[in-house]
């Protein structure tokens, strides 16, 4: 937490830690030229603590993260393994959308191969029904046109 520091004319007009005639307000931490530092409860820049070392305040510690010692948020131990598998897990969800709209469109390619092949049955079916009613026609025409024309035979005999 790096706040801006504001300009001291005096010592008792800064709650926090003065450097360099400016204040900066009590916790804060900033670089310096040991190293990171926080602004203490009593004035003084002190250097700030590692992962495992005693610490009564958040700002004493280098995580800005106190538990009697300095350690890291949940969130921060858990932020490596979220970087890696909340990506996967969004990818996954993709691949499966993907997935699952590819097969719902190859069903109703199915279905729509099914019902032109059904149609093409149903024309094939009218097709043959008419190609047997006009043989039936035909062959009915034809058997008359038989028996008068052996009528016709038999009475010239």
């Amino acid at each position: 937490m790096l706040l801006p520091a504001t300009a001291a004319l005096e010592k008792e007009f800064c709650d926090g830690c003065i450097k360099k005639d400016l204040c900066y307000t009590e916790r804060i931490q900033l670089e310096s030229e040991i190293g990171r530092v926080y602004c203490s409860k009593n004035g003084e820049f002190l250097p700030v603590k590692s992962i495992g070392k005693v610490c009564k305040d958040d700002a004493e510690c280098a995580s800005f993260f106190c538990k009697g010692v300095c350690t890291t948020p949940k969130n921060k131990e858990n932020f490596s393994r979220n970087i890696l598998f909340v990506p996967l897990g969004v990818a996954t969800i993709i691949g499966i959308g993907i997935i699952f709209s590819r097969h719902l469109k190859t069903k109703q390619g199915v279905k729509n191969e099914r019902k032109a092949e059904a149609s093409q049955q149903q024309k094939r079916k009218h097709i043959r029904i008419d190609y047997t009613k006009r043989n039936s026609a035909i062959e009915n025409k034809v058997e008359r046109s038989l028996g008068e024309l052996q009528d016709v035979l038999k009475k010239r005999r």
